[in-house]
């Protein structure tokens, strides 16, 4: 009799613990991602296939609910939010992570890199790795990108109201910024002055005259309607980016290891698939602005502004606006390529 109860007993047992791990397989994981783009821009087009990728590889485990435009606030008020756990992912570029980080200013400085390889040749490097692994230890924010394939432009334009066609004609010209950067100080070297205004809301203020120029990514003039109220457009080049998902660690942790896996992959096949898609809606987007909005675009020799801007390295040094050896760590890491 003991010996029946025994086996019923580790039945039972066995029974819960299976009901448990089938119920543990079934748990489903719900995430808020925002971006500051809106949901017709071609970087967004990314982020909905990396929706779409993650769903179908959890089998609907991982589902992503997509805030567009700056829904859920600006970049400082969306990645604090990342940081207290309240949203889960933030979709943008290195660069916004300068505030906690000091060094990632790196991924500002203008002309510091030649081209979109070299600087993901750096975003795969160990000088970078450094950077990302006390960003985790200082915030609690982790980048998820690992084959770092999320080009943003492809290349960086500035749109104005008037031709931007040498150094000199930035003199007056009043520039919306995000906020007082490396790469926006180079620009106010030139002679610009600087206006701090959110991105969703920068149409509008070049509409009422308060800014007459605004730089960007090539890929944003259309999604934007920029080129309405900017009838120029000049390539500067200044900087090149990439783009990467940036999640609570905490959360991410809490997460059973095959749908991490999952999610790093389906940011990595969306990077692929945006990239591809990008220099297409390039082309067509550029011929729709020149017919419908009537811009004119420009491009010319960069090398006065890489010469100029480069020069003001020292003094942007000198003021704190970038870490002292930065520009000789990048410059030295060059050399191994």
């Amino acid at each position: 009799m003991r010996r029946f109860l025994l086996i019923c007993l580790i039945v039972s047992i066995l029974m819960i613990s299976l009901v448990g791990f089938n119920y543990a397989k079934e748990v489903t994981y719900e995430l808020k991602v925002g971006t500051k783009m809106t949901e017709s821009n071609p970087e967004s087009i990314g982020v909905l296939r990396f929706i779409e990728l993650v769903e179908e590889k959890s089998g609907g485990r991982i589902k992503i609910i997509p805030y567009f435009h700056e829904a859920l606030g600006n970049a400082m008020t969306q990645i604090e939010s990342v940081m207290l756990g309240t949203q889960d992912l933030y979709f943008e570029s290195y660069i916004s992570y300068e505030h906690w980080i000091p060094e990632f200013v790196v991924h500002s400085i203008p002309y510091l890199f030649k081209n979109n390889e070299e600087y993901r040749q750096f975003l795969l490097s160990d000088m970078e790795k450094e950077l990302e692994d006390r960003l985790l230890k200082k915030t609690g924010l982790r980048i998820l990108n690992t084959k770092r394939n999320w080009v943003r432009g492809p290349y960086r334009i500035i749109a104005a109201t008037k031709p931007i066609l040498s150094v000199d004609d930035f003199k007056g010209l009043n520039m919306r910024v995000a906020g007082a950067g490396a790469d926006y100080k180079v620009f106010a070297h030139f002679g610009a002055q600087l206006t701090t205004i959110n991105y969703s809301e920068t149409y509008l203020a070049l509409k009422q005259g308060i800014v007459d120029s605004v730089t960007l990514p090539i890929s944003n003039l259309y999604s934007m309607k920029f080129g309405e109220v900017c009838k120029h457009v000049s390539t500067t080049n200044e900087i090149y980016q990439q783009l990467c998902f940036v999640m609570n660690n905490e959360k991410f942790e809490s997460m059973p290891e095959d749908l991490q896996k999952m999610l790093i992959e389906a940011i990595d096949e969306a990077g692929d698939y945006e990239t591809e898609i990008l220099s297409e809606e390039i082309l067509a987007d550029k011929e729709k602005i020149k017919e419908d909005e009537g811009v004119i675009f420009y491009e010319f020799d960069l090398t006065p502004f890489m010469e100029k801007a480069q020069s003001y390295y020292p003094t942007l040094e000198k003021d704190g606006d970038i870490p002292v050896g930065i520009v000789e760590k990048v410059l030295e890491w060059k050399k191994s390529l």
